[in-house]
């Protein structure tokens, strides 16, 4: 379920999340395949509105028809680029800077979207770079800084630890969004990421990589926020 695109987010909305998610994915499909020509033509669809991918094209499109500004849009192929030039990541600070142009991009549109204050973008960076953190320790380690682990006093699972403590200060700092969105529907689903966040953490403590989070588990964690927002 992607973020700030559930049900709970108004229809006209919702559709213009699921944009901006087709074109994170995009953009993140050809940094994965180093498809540098990929990443050309997302951009040239921000920059022409109808020639490029299609999935910069249709974000372009709605982007100008509510008054958008493309400039998340730009941070996220910042980002893929960035992976394609320098891969890996050397520290826990590099870490999080990957996250501020290809995971918070994500909130901040969705703040804009709703006109929400952007005083909760902090919060919004913050959740962002959780949820995208716990979710690639969920797939493996590779996303463990680089300068962690030659160090002959710190073994995988304390390197593991350590990178899940630094997932956890940035649960205490998503959390004025859940409760400070005047946005219903933005602070169910930052509630709800909030708990599949540390649902996958708690699960990584006693396991190692890789988990998953089942659908139903998802579902039922998405309906628990409904409930108490």
């Amino acid at each position: 379920m992607d973020i700030f695109a559930s049900l709970a987010i108004r229809r006209p909305e919702r559709a213009a999340m699921a944009a901006f998610h087709r074109f994170v994915r995009a953009a993140r499909h050809a940094r994965q395949h180093g498809d540098r020509d990929g990443l050309a033509a997302l951009e040239a669809g921000l920059n022409d509105g109808v020639a490029g991918a299609a999935a910069a094209v249709q974000l372009a499109a709605i982007c100008a028809a509510r008054g958008l500004a493309l400039d998340h849009s730009r941070h996220v192929l910042q980002a893929a680029r960035l992976d394609l030039e320098r891969p890996g990541c050397r520290s826990w600070s590099d870490l999080l800077l990957r996250c501020r142009y290809g995971a918070a991009p994500v909130g901040r549109f969705a703040l804009d979207l709703h006109g929400e204050d952007r005083a909760l973008a902090p919060a919004a960076d913050a959740l962002c770079g959780a949820l995208r953190i716990a979710e690639a320790l969920s797939e493996s380690l590779a996303i463990i800084p680089a300068e962690w682990h030659p160090r002959a006093d710190l073994s995988p699972r304390q390197a593991l630890d350590r990178a899940l403590d630094g997932v956890g200060r940035l649960l205490d700092g998503a959390a004025p969004l859940a409760r400070g969105a005047t946005t219903k529907g933005l602070r169910i689903d930052a509630v709800a990421a909030i708990g599949r966040v540390r649902h996958l953490t708690a699960q990584l403590r006693h396991h190692a990589p890789p988990i998953r989070l089942p659908v139903g588990r998802a579902t039922l964690l998405w309906l628990a926020a409904w409930r108490r927002v």
